[in-house]
Formats: structure tokens, sequence, C-alpha cells
């Protein structure tokens, strides 16, 4: 696997003309149209953001922010080195889809449904492979992770993690409900049934409004993305 033309994504562009510039300098050739791959600059969220406008070019996560569970430890210099060695693998991410009246939404980290009134909980179905397994949950919503996403608003809610499947969170609902561990293959469908709520993706700013009635189905993307990898991470 050759890597020999590289692109920049970054939030801080100082801090990404000093990247760019680094990486010149070790042999590596800029390309904005046609990158071997693509170093983002930043956190998560700006992995997040790389993903969603340039999807499918592998990924190197170069940490320039306080929060950045996902970025490499090493120095740039370092895994340059190792990816000019070829020392370096493509690590496939799945990513989860929703499809909805509107169109359809796609996430790295995870897909989720919330009450648009803070001060009214939205109350929901909860179907799996078309068999329903709660008819009346209320609370604010819930969280369908990717293993990738599990560290973000997943651990949070559940203060648990997973490294394989679908993770389903149910947000502080009136009675206690566990999180459900899906297979990649299962399908996920929820529709509200009172209050109306909020569809999102990742950090998307797209926000879909969702009306008593409508139907969501959330399941595995064909779509993939691509981490470039030297270790387990």
């Amino acid at each position: 696997m050759e890597l020999n033309t590289f692109s920049i994504y970054a939030k801080n562009l100082e801090k990404g003309q000093q990247v760019k510039s680094q990486v010149e300098k070790q042999g590596f050739e800029y390309s904005e149209t046609f990158p071997d791959f693509m170093i983002t600059v930043g956190g998560d969220g700006t992995y997040l953001e790389a993903e969603r406008i340039k999807p499918g070019i592998p990924k190197l996560l170069v940490k320039d922010s306080l929060v950045c569970f996902k970025c490499h430890d090493e120095p740039l210099d370092e895994m340059l080195a190792m990816i000019q060695a070829g020392k370096s693998q493509f690590k496939e991410i799945i990513k989860l889809e929703a499809i909805h009246g509107k169109g359809r939404l796609l996430g790295v980290n995870d897909i989720i449904l919330r009450n648009e009134n803070p001060i009214r909980a939205i109350r929901f179905k909860v179907s799996l492979n078309q068999d329903e397994v709660d008819p009346n949950l209320i609370g604010d919503g819930v969280v369908v992770a990717t293993p990738f996403g599990a560290t973000g608003y997943y651990r949070s809610v559940t203060r648990s993690t997973f490294s394989q499947g679908i993770g389903v969170a149910f947000n502080n609902p009136t009675q206690a409900k566990q999180p459900l561990l899906l297979d990649e293959t299962d399908e996920l469908s929820l529709e509200l049934t009172r209050e109306v709520g909020q569809l999102v993706a990742d950090n998307n700013p797209t926000i879909v409004t969702v009306n008593p009635g409508d139907r969501i189905m959330i399941r595995k993307a064909s779509e993939v993305g691509l981490l470039v990898s030297h270790n387990d991470q």
C-alpha cells in the first residue's frame, strides 16, 4: 500500500499550514483533488466533519485539541515514516444510516433521536427486525452508536462502551431501561407517538424534525470509513 499524496482538513488554518509544510518536507505531495489520504488536524469532531465532507478517503488523525480519543499518540514524523516504510494499514469502521420520511442521515459515531422541547419527554415505539421491543418508551430519546462512537454520547448515557455490533442507549427514560447491543445485520425501528423530536447524526448541523406518527429505520450503512492505522488503535 503506497500513500504518496495527501490533503489537510483542519479547523485551525494556521496549524493546518504548519502540518502541510511538515508533511511536504518529509517527501509527500499535497493534492486537493485525488489524495491517497487525508490528515485531520484537531479533535474527534474535526474527523467527523472531514469524513462527512470528504467520505471514503483514508484519514490520519492528528491531535490539536484537548479531546481526541481516536488520535494517534505518536509524533507526526514517526507516523509519516511508518507510512513511507509500508507499515501502515487501513482500518475499516462501520457507519449507520437513518432512513426517514425526508431522506437519509449518515453517521460515523451515532444517530440520535431526542426531544425538541427539553421540558417535554417524547414517547416512542421500538422495534427490532420488525418485532416490537417496547410499545411505549417515555424519555429524552435514544442514542444509536457504532463501536467507533461508543466512547462518545453512548458512554455518557450508559457509562459503558462496546467494541462490536451496534449499541442502543435510552436517554433518561422514566423507567429503567438497559441498553441494547445489536448485531451489525439488525435493523432498529423507532416510531414517535407523542411530542416532537429531533433526529441528528454525529455533529452534522442538519436537524430533521420528527412528528408523531413518523418512523425511522436505523441500520448499518453500506458505506464505511477508513482510518490510517499503525497498530490496534
